[in-house]
C-alpha cells in the first residue's frame, strides 16, 4: 500500500489533508512525487483539495510554488492563507 501524504490523527482515522501541518514534508518536495501523484488524480475523481497555509508558515520550494500557481488555473487544488478562504473556494 502506498504511503499516504498526510499524517494520521490516530491509528484508525485520518485528519483531512486540509491544514498544512497534516501533510508530510515529502508532499511539498516535488522530487518525492507525492504531490504529483495526488494532484494528477484529483480531477479524475472529481475531488477538490484546499490546503491552508498561514502566511509565514510556507516551507515549500520555488518549484512547488510554481506548481501551485499552475494548479490554481484549474479547479482541483489550491493553497490558501485561511480556512475561510479555503472553504469559500471549495464551495464554489
Amino acid at each position: 500500500m502506498p504511503r499516504l501524504p498526510w499524517r494520521r490523527a490516530s491509528p484508525t482515522t485520518f485528519e483531512p489533508p486540509f491544514l498544512m501541518r497534516n501533510l508530510t514534508d515529502d508532499f511539498f518536495d516535488l522530487s518525492s512525487g507525492q504531490a504529483g501523484a495526488v494532484l494528477q488524480n484529483l480531477p479524475n475523481y472529481g475531488v477538490r483539495l484546499a490546503v491552508v497555509c498561514p502566511a509565514g508558515n510556507a516551507r515549500f520550494s520555488t518549484h512547488f510554488a510554481e506548481m501551485v500557481a499552475e494548479e490554481r488555473q484549474g479547479r482541483s487544488f489550491g493553497v490558501f492563507v485561511s480556512r475561510s478562504a479555503a472553504w469559500d473556494w471549495v464551495r464554489q
